[in-house]
């Protein structure tokens, strides 16, 4: 049985409800900073291993189905690589700038989902550029 007094049956009374989100409310800035400096320490360790693994003038076609390393067409490796971490630092000082906006459970929530999906987008993303180049640069069979 629990112990706490305030404890109904399984029921959580409106001020145990109320202390939940603001526990949740206080945690969300945290965990999100953990989140995405994760991410962005993913990212860059990413990016130094393509780095010193693949060619400086190695290029991405636009269409994916250009096999020349070097071809005249499509964004080089340096652009592509460094994209990722960019944007994860400018959304991550973006989303500590603004003010919380959801005061109820769903939008903590809600705030959690998709406050720890961008981190992950954004290193699934990057991970998939940086195959696509190794394999393009020769650093990966392909």
């Amino acid at each position: 049985m629990n112990n706490n007094p305030s404890f109904t049956d399984g029921v959580e009374s409106p001020e145990d409800a109320a202390e939940g989100g603001a526990r949740l409310a206080r945690r969300l800035p945290r965990v999100l900073d953990i989140a995405y400096a994760g991410a962005l320490l993913i990212c860059l360790v990413i990016a130094v291993y393509v780095f010193q693994s693949v060619p400086w003038d190695t290029r991405l076609s636009d269409s994916g189905r250009t096999s020349s390393r070097t071809s005249s067409s499509g964004m080089t490796m340096p652009a592509l690589i460094s994209l990722a971490p960019i944007a994860l630092c400018v959304i991550w000082q973006a989303r500590k700038k603004m003010k919380p906006t959801a005061s109820d459970h769903q939008g903590k929530v809600r705030a959690y989902v998709f406050g720890l999906l961008y981190p992950l987008a954004v290193v699934v993303g990057q991970g998939y550029v940086a195959y696509e180049l190794l394999v393009r640069g020769g650093a990966l069979p392909g």
